[in-house]
């Protein structure tokens, strides 16, 4: 019963950081320290639930690669801040949000190394998925892209220029580390223990995840970018339900978000 109430305390954290913290309080009383507090607390607990369910972690959809992910895109997003003309950002170094992070990813290797967390066996199977997600992620968004502007009378965007080959990795890190182990992962395993079928935990997690986005009331068509993210959020989750690898969806999520580079390459083809 005490494991079980950590593990739910810990995943409320995480949601209260995620919901009520990161989208509306910053979204209607912004502030400037709300961001380094989610992303520092937010890696924080999904290391500590990696530790706390380690002997369940594929009941969370966490293999070898969802886990290597982890461990190497987080850090590597703080290090890419300055590389991406980012160097204001609260967790670009020496911040010591970045440094924090820096230090969670190191524990983190810490209980690899002394097997205080198994990261199990590489398969091929599962970097077939990290691949075969991250393609489709791509071209999930160019296709978006390409609908806006063709249908919705978005303008073309400018050439991101060559750190746009760093996008990618920088949101595996950012934005897909921080919330697939929150959604797809520990959220989905969580409800199957409780006996939610899955079917269900597929519509709830894609509620969440679009309510996480109330931030995106700020945009010009804020229905059609909140209907846009519960596609994204039940693409994200079938994609994990059917590799039930974490992996695959941290790949879809990054590159999706990280896509401009490919999304210009199409518009220039087909728009200017």
């Amino acid at each position: 019963m005490q494991k079980k109430t950590v593990f739910w305390l810990a995943l409320s954290a995480l949601l209260f950081l995620r919901i009520p913290l990161a989208s509306w309080l910053d979204h209607w009383l912004p502030a400037a320290w709300i961001t380094p507090v989610y992303e520092v607390l937010t890696y924080g607990l999904i290391v500590f639930l990696i530790w706390w369910e380690r002997q369940r972690l594929a009941e969370h959809h966490l293999d070898f690669w969802a886990i290597l992910i982890i461990l190497i895109f987080k850090p590597l997003s703080v290090l890419l801040l300055s590389a991406i003309g980012a160097a204001g950002h609260p967790l670009a170094l020496p911040n010591p949000a970045g440094i924090a992070i820096l230090l969670i990813a190191l524990a983190l290797l810490g209980l690899i190394l002394w097997k205080k967390v198994p990261l199990g066996k590489p398969t091929r199977q599962g970097a077939l998925w990290f691949l075969g997600g991250s393609l489709a992620g791509v071209v999930l968004y160019v296709l978006y892209g390409v609908l806006m502007i063709q249908w919705f009378g978005q303008p073309v965007p400018p050439d991101p220029g060559k750190t746009a080959w760093l996008a990618p990795f920088y949101q595996l890190g950012y934005a897909a580390v921080a919330e697939e182990p929150l959604f797809r992962g520990f959220l989905w395993g969580g409800l199957k223990r409780a006996n939610v079928r899955e079917g269900w935990i597929l519509l709830i997690q894609a509620v969440l995840f679009a309510v996480a986005h109330i931030h995106l009331l700020n945009t010009p068509q804020p229905a059609l970018y909140l209907g846009i993210t519960f596609v994204n959020a039940l693409l994200f989750g079938l994609i994990v339900w059917r590799s039930r690898s974490l992996a695959a969806s941290l790949g879809m999520h990054g590159f999706a978000n990280g896509s401009v580079l490919a999304q210009y390459w199409v518009y220039a083809l087909f728009f200017m």
